[in-house]
């Protein structure tokens, strides 16, 4: 927000005295845990035109507790309970039904419990989730802020930032209309090279694993510039118009990876 006022204010990057960003055109695009935030910046911040969400998700608590990658954050918490919440040694099961499954009788022992913990954390950090900004894109604007062209992304089987949570936020906004969904389980079953997880399909899947980082192949390539290329013209018309991304990984892989889902996803899919 302190950037968008300097650039509305008038940044002057070599010196000459003039302006070289335009204060009226500003734009938001976010990744993961850009996602989220930018879901408060952009509810918040009146100077943003139009805004992509990527692979973001809501509410945080849930990220935790359903990721694979979060697994030792949500070890962690329950460990730290006095008495400790971890019902199957140094992990937990917790029993859970995702939303619209079928209600089904908790068998686990200390599962319940677990359960009650995640949905305490997530009533006392509600009002600083996204979740709780989401309404206020587009259905519910906040005072002097306008309701702005939202674009939503998101990869089908992501194990960072689960389809699950990805649909709690998008259903939280209302932008079911303005949500494209990678179908990277389509694209494994052609490649099989393709990393397991597609949370980072929009920078080029590259993944950070300590000393080593994975770059992409020619199949990936395509998919994260289709992604990129996506984002670049919905800002470019305004947010007005959001193009088929189906473009270079259509001639790699000869089928459409990328679509309108037409039912958000709440399992996880892998």
């Amino acid at each position: 927000m302190q950037l968008a006022r300097a650039i509305r204010q008038g940044i002057d990057l070599d010196g000459d005295g003039v302006p070289d960003l335009d204060g009226t055109h500003i734009y938001y695009a976010g990744e993961s845990l850009g996602g989220m935030y930018g879901t408060m910046f952009t509810a918040l911040e009146p100077t943003v035109r139009a805004a992509v969400l990527n692979v973001g998700g809501a509410s945080a608590p849930d990220i935790v507790r359903w990721s694979p990658a979060y697994q030792s954050l949500a070890n962690q918490a329950l460990g730290s309970r006095i008495p400790s919440l971890l019902n199957q040694g140094s992990t937990f099961n917790q029993d859970y039904v995702l939303p619209g499954q079928p209600v089904h009788n908790v068998t686990v022992p200390g599962a319940v419990d677990i359960q009650n913990a995640f949905e305490t954390l997530e009533w006392l950090t509600n009002s600083g989730d996204p979740i709780a900004f989401a309404p206020h894109l587009q259905t519910s604007p906040l005072a002097g802020v306008p309701g702005r062209p939202v674009l939503m992304q998101f990869a089908r089987t992501d194990m960072t930032v689960t389809n699950p949570a990805n649909s709690m936020l998008i259903r939280a906004g209302n932008l079911q209309g303005s949500t494209w969904e990678y179908r990277h389980d389509l694209a494994r079953a052609k490649a099989s090279d393709l990393p397991l997880d597609p949370h980072p399909y929009l920078v080029l899947f590259v993944s950070l694993n300590g000393s080593t980082i994975q770059l992409p192949g020619l199949d990936a390539l395509s998919i994260s510039l289709d992604a990129q290329g996506q984002i670049a013209s919905f800002l470019a018309t305004d947010g007005q118009t959001i193009p088929d991304p189906n473009q270079l990984s259509k001639l790699l892989f000869g089928i459409n990876l990328f679509e309108i889902p037409s039912s958000l996803p709440f399992d996880f899919g892998y």
